[in-house]
């Protein structure tokens, strides 16, 4: 699997987090980056020092969730990303041991080649 593949399935990704009283629901990518804010117009009634807390705090709480996969839609995406790199990985072993039995049969014939010349 590309490298790019991966980057766009954590992009599509998409894990929401509500702040204190679920005033706030950050919404954030598998990378967790921030990509929806939802403010319920009760929090903007408050001081700006609490609606910035509340917001930090659902930002933080979506970004960590993303972290950790957390939530259902992470939890699949790890999942298929897990089994395309147990692919990848079976695939580059396979290629591996082709190229060590390569290896080995060319290191056979140049000893037997020197064996032949003495």
């Amino acid at each position: 699997m590309d490298l790019t593949v991966w980057e766009k399935q954590l992009a599509d990704a998409r894990v929401t987090a509500g702040g204190p009283e679920d005033l706030v629901r950050a919404v954030v990518d598998g990378t967790g980056r921030l990509v929806d804010l939802k403010l319920k117009p009760e929090l903007l009634r408050r001081p700006p020092e609490a609606v910035a807390k509340a917001v930090l705090g659902a930002v933080r709480k979506a970004q960590e969730s993303a972290r950790n996969g957390d939530k259902a839609g992470l939890v699949e995406l790890n999942d298929s990303m897990r089994k395309q790199m147990q692919r990848d990985v079976e695939d580059a072993t396979a290629t591996a041991e082709r190229y060590l039995a390569e290896i080995n049969a060319y290191v056979t014939d140049v000893r037997r080649e020197g064996r032949a010349d003495r």
